[in-house]
């Protein structure tokens, strides 16, 4: 079942609810599974994100995995770590990649290549290509031709549609969900009249969603993407034009979708999280790519670290494969929105065209920064994108100083 989100940030719940998956239903390895490994299996995992609590299951759902992982391999045992947030798991994975702490063998959470000097490259047991897994969460996990961990849930953005608001103002739904920019900026000029808006989104340290705007604004390493200029000049130019409500920027996230339910602008940016609590509110609305079919978001799945012992690795392995089996794929994606990395487990929403409509879009999502250093700098790089979303910046003064501030947050850390 869908738990109301409150509001502090979005990746939050996804972060939370990712705590499951992996690829076991995804490419096999290309080693045959060895059995002769006997110990633990130390195994951290995060209670959630930002404070949320997980939707549909919490920490304890890796004890009943592992349980039953013990069950049927009588010669390992698996021992969970739990840590209050993501934020204090990867702060422990940073002192651990240091030596300063015991390291564990597995760990569940966003993709840490900043750290990869701490980490085991898996390829070898991924396979020849890994093409059981979609594309953009098995690179969210790679460095170069190193492959650190492999991808388990991924979170999507999309366009909300208040259907209501469209068929008031005579406006036609996209065809199919989607859009090119021409086709989007002449429905938000349509939208936008009699003291109506087209479009309206919340801005808040960790909140994501109206990234694909502007291509995404930084990538996963930290880089600026190519086409985040002349994005977020679409956005200045948007709210000048009087398409951006004008209270864009401003309020809170539950704020937000207050006035986007009473239809005071008729699109908003939503991650697929939001689904559930918007259906709570009683919103009829569908789903619609963004122009481009661009999307952003966290990727989560497991980690491994460095073994000198390669039995012990693939007891690792083994383990993560049986949490993440494609049947509890299906499952957490009903709870907690989050799609499958695995393309095995196939399309866990049948019936539902909302969330049906977002697997499409999980090909090219475009993974984000992640990391201490990086959650560090985000409240930063969120300030400055709010100077540029008001009209007191211009995106190109707005870029120079995220650059300036994603590079400090992204630069490997001293091993």
């Amino acid at each position: 079942m869908h738990t109301r989100v409150t509001g502090r940030r979005r990746c939050a719940l996804l972060l939370l609810s990712l705590t499951v998956l992996f690829a076991s239903g995804c490419a096999k390895p290309a080693v045959a599974p060895k059995r002769d490994y006997q110990g633990s299996i130390v195994l951290w995992v995060s209670q959630g994100l930002a404070g949320y609590p997980a939707p549909g299951f919490k920490a304890s759902w890796f004890e009943e995995r592992a349980g039953a992982y013990a069950s049927k391999h009588h010669n390992v045992k698996v021992e969970i770590q739990v840590f209050a947030s993501p934020q204090e798991l990867e702060k422990a994975v940073q002192t651990a990649a240091a030596g300063s702490r015991p390291a564990p063998d597995l760990l569940f959470g966003r993709p840490l290549p900043d750290l990869q000097a701490g980490l085991d490259n898996v390829a070898g047991l991924l396979g020849t290509d890994g093409s059981g897994y979609l594309s953009g969460g098995l690179d969210a996990f790679r460095k170069g031709d190193q492959q650190f961990g492999v991808p388990a849930l991924l979170e999507v953005q999309a366009l909300a549609l208040n259907e209501q608001t469209f068929a008031t103002a005579g406006v036609p739904l996209p065809a199919g969900g989607r859009w090119t920019r021409e086709e989007f900026e002449t429905t938000l000029s349509k939208l936008s009249r009699n003291g109506n808006f087209g479009i309206g989104f919340y801005h808040l340290p960790g909140y994501h969603e109206w990234w694909p705007l502007a291509s995404g604004v930084i990538r996963q390493d930290g880089s600026i993407a190519g086409d985040a200029e002349a994005g977020l000049g679409r956005l200045v130019k948007y709210r000048r034009q009087g398409f951006l409500h004008p209270d864009t920027g401003k309020l809170k996230a539950e704020e937000t979708w207050a006035l986007f339910a009473k239809g005071a602008f008729a699109i908003m940016p939503v991650s697929a999280w939001a689904i559930a609590p918007l259906r709570d509110m009683g919103v009829k609305f569908t789903l619609a790519a963004f122009p481009g079919d661009v999307t952003t978001g966290y990727t989560y799945g497991f980690s491994f670290f460095r073994q000198s012992d390669p039995a012990k690795l693939q007891a690792a392995w083994d383990v993560a494969q049986f949490i993440a089996a494609p049947d509890q794929q299906v499952r957490i994606a009903r709870d907690t929105g989050l799609l499958p990395a695995s393309k095995s487990a196939g399309n866990p929403f049948e019936g539902d065209p909302q969330f049906s409509r977002l697997l499409p879009l999980a090909a090219g999502q475009k993974p984000l920064p992640a990391g201490p250093a990086w959650d560090k700098a985000e409240a930063s790089v969120s300030r400055e994108l709010l100077y540029v979303l008001l009209d007191s910046r211009s995106a190109a003064a707005g870029l120079e100083q995220i650059k300036l501030l994603s590079n400090s947050a992204t630069t490997p850390a001293k091993q």
